[in-house]
């Protein structure tokens, strides 16, 4: 596993977007393993799809419909990027799809076009990074580095603009001192994959500059963007210093233990996923977090950087439903 570089994932290409309704997404991985490989793809997609000129010949843009959204779980990514693996694989998909699982999902459906597109991309994906070379490599840092930038300009602003809106706020929130702090610390593990493509890459400036970008907006803040208690009051007790140890890499999923669970345990998931919104993603994401070090209140804490989701309840309920199937350890102290 150490020897792979990154993937990419493509699931439910090629569809005929007027007739399916979707949009070509760029999914990327779960932030606990951060890397290159999103960013590359996006780079390529936005040369590779730009066929339609502007009028007076002046721009260039895709006639597809483009997005790219964040991690949601399921496909064989969400296999690939758990930490434990550590394959940095974002996903390629078209989504929605009002055909999606249904005997009305044929031939007719598909678009050699879009297919082609798809394959193309992965190919030069896979080009690329195959050949790489130094010089590449540091055309790769400029395109994380600027794509970062623009990220966090963008949450710093949603950020200010939440502080004028704070009847809309349905609970505690991360706030954006904090989320920009954590913003800061992926892109810095992020440059640092870059020396798996050349070895004599020096992340340190990129890391710099990174952390520096991230101080200089926290600064531009308005307090009552950043004013929010982070983390908020300790919620679980003792249960707060244990510490999630998995032990196989690759992530667990209760529904695929379901076999094994007794009545109780059955009836404990469902009122755990009736309780706890999207309980399924954030599962995934507290497996990716339990690293053996991160304690389940720091996990939890990782949790809701990512998610924006505070539930350090359904990360103590999840990881004791998991520790008594065997899927992983509950230790009372960090080696």
């Amino acid at each position: 596993l150490h020897r792979l570089l990154c993937g990419l994932n493509l699931d439910m290409v090629g569809e005929k977007q007027e007739v399916t309704g979707s949009v070509f997404l760029l999914e990327r991985p779960g932030e606990a393993l951060s890397g290159f490989a999103t960013d590359l793809v996006a780079a390529l997609r936005e040369r590779l799809f730009a066929e339609g000129v502007s009028h007076g010949q002046r721009g260039r843009f895709a006639l597809v419909r483009l997005a790219e959204t964040p991690f949601s779980g399921g496909s064989d990514h969400y296999i690939l990027s758990d930490p434990t693996v550590g394959c940095d694989t974002p996903m390629v998909i078209q989504w929605p799809d009002r055909f999606y699982h249904t005997t009305a999902d044929t031939l007719d459906k598909v678009d050699p076009n879009s297919l082609a597109r798809a394959a193309t991309l992965a190919a030069v994906y896979g080009w690329w990074v195959a050949t790489a070379t130094s010089r590449d490599v540091h055309w790769l840092a400029h395109e994380l580095h600027g794509r970062w930038r623009s990220r966090v300009i963008a949450e710093a602003q949603a950020a200010r603009s939440a502080a004028l809106q704070p009847y809309l706020s349905n609970g505690p929130t991360v706030p954006a001192a904090a989320r920009l702090r954590y913003l800061a610390d992926r892109q810095q593990e992020a440059v640092e994959r870059l020396c798996r493509l050349d070895p004599e890459f020096d992340p340190v400036p990129w890391q710099l500059s990174a952390g520096q970008f991230a101080l200089e907006e926290l600064s531009c803040l308005d307090d009552a963007a950043g004013a929010v208690e982070w983390p908020p009051a300790e919620e679980l007790g003792r249960a707060a210093a244990l510490v999630p140890q998995r032990h196989v890499p690759g992530p667990i999923s209760p529904g695929m233990l379901l076999a094994r669970m007794t009545e109780e345990q059955r009836a404990r998931w469902r009122t755990l996923t009736k309780r706890v919104p999207d309980a399924d993603l954030l599962g995934v994401l507290v497996q990716y977090w339990s690293d053996g070090r991160r304690t389940l209140a720091e996990v939890a804490e990782m949790v809701a950087l990512e998610s924006g989701r505070w539930e350090p309840q359904f990360v103590c309920d999840y990881c004791t439903l998991l520790a008594d199937l065997g899927g992983l350890e509950l230790r009372e102290d960090c080696p």
